[in-house]
């Protein structure tokens, strides 16, 4: 269930998918509904679909919400939600970087009065974000997935790309502005041209700067053609857009830290500490880094291939045994 119908389209598509194959005697569906600020009727009229899409699969043998966008408070209405369908929700970000609804101390207290055996198991795609859940919501028990990643979205190698290298997806307080001009001032005279596309970024020195909003079919492209894609986090949990980069065989770097550590083989050359990231860009830039990331995207897809693949198992076997 995707109740952010544009922002996790991909996301959504990718999870489908990757379960799909994982169990090939089932029917994955996919019940999506637009973002609360997109709905004609407001938040009001958001819940009000929420409430009718789990009605509606109340009687599946499975259902996975893809975002708590009410936070803690998902959990208690999975929890109450009647029927004897198995209940997931994705907490992809257990303490979000900006305030959001249903994370403060009453919705988790709220979360913790009702019985463990009725609330939803959470999937969580990183071990960060299993400890700070345990940790928030100790009723909830964790399934630990990786991060699904879409097949088919193959491009050329590295010596067909664009010049660009790019920085893409909103800005947030916790974006590494700082190591942004540092990269800038390395590249300035190299030919590249250095851009930064995504709402509300502010100017960054040595970067040109598209502070709006990427449709979905515009970020596909930017990311494909790049020769270069950086993450500038300090602090994450994972990242859509690394994942996207390894879909689309394009090279990137991003910090040693979160959820990207787990994922990609240790002391890989894509990541960086805060004062190895000159040497990051240059591997990522070198034709060597287009067979590593080609490398790293099929170990991942055979290792997501197991993986969900015994969920399935035990999300299924689990509903019939109950």
């Amino acid at each position: 269930m995707n109740p952010l119908r544009f922002a996790l389209e991909h996301y959504v598509n990718a999870a489908a998918e990757t379960l799909a194959a994982a169990a090939p005697c089932s029917v994955v569906k996919v019940s999506s509904f637009v973002e609360p600020s997109q709905r004609k009727g407001g938040r009001i009229g958001w819940i009000l679909d929420y409430v009718e899409a789990l009605w509606k699969a109340r009687t599946a043998d499975v259902v996975i919400v893809a975002w708590p966008v009410l936070g803690a408070i998902d959990a208690v209405i999975l929890a109450l939600l009647p029927g004897q369908a198995k209940r997931y929700i994705v907490y992809h970000d257990p303490r979000p970087l900006v305030r959001s609804i249903g994370y403060g101390r009453v919705s988790r207290k709220v979360a913790g009065l009702l019985p463990a055996k009725r609330m939803p198991i959470a999937i969580v795609h990183s071990l960060a974000a299993e400890f700070d859940l345990k940790v928030d919501l100790p009723t909830l028990q964790t399934y630990h997935l990786p991060h699904p990643t879409m097949s088919g979205e193959r491009t050329a190698g590295t010596s067909s790309r664009d010049r660009a290298i790019r920085v893409v997806g909103q800005f947030k307080p916790d974006r590494d502005v700082e190591t942004l001009e540092l990269i800038g001032e390395q590249l300035a005279s190299a030919g590249y041209s250095l851009e930064i596309i995504g709402r509300g970024w502010p100017q960054v020195r040595g970067w040109r700067v598209r502070p709006e909003f990427v449709p979905e079919d515009e970020l596909t492209v930017l990311i494909q053609s790049a020769r270069l894609v950086i993450v500038p986090y300090r602090r994450y949990y994972q990242s859509g857009i690394a994942l996207r980069c390894i879909e689309s065989r394009t090279p990137f770097i991003a910090p040693c830290t979160g959820g990207l550590a787990e994922l990609l083989p240790e002391q890989s050359k894509f990541l960086y500490s805060k004062n190895d990231w000159s040497r990051a860009v240059t591997f990522a830039l070198s034709e060597e880094a287009g067979g590593e990331i080609t490398r790293i995207a099929e170990e991942l897809s055979q290792a997501a291939s197991a993986r969900y693949s015994q969920f399935a198992r035990v999300a299924l076997e689990r509903r019939v045994v109950e």
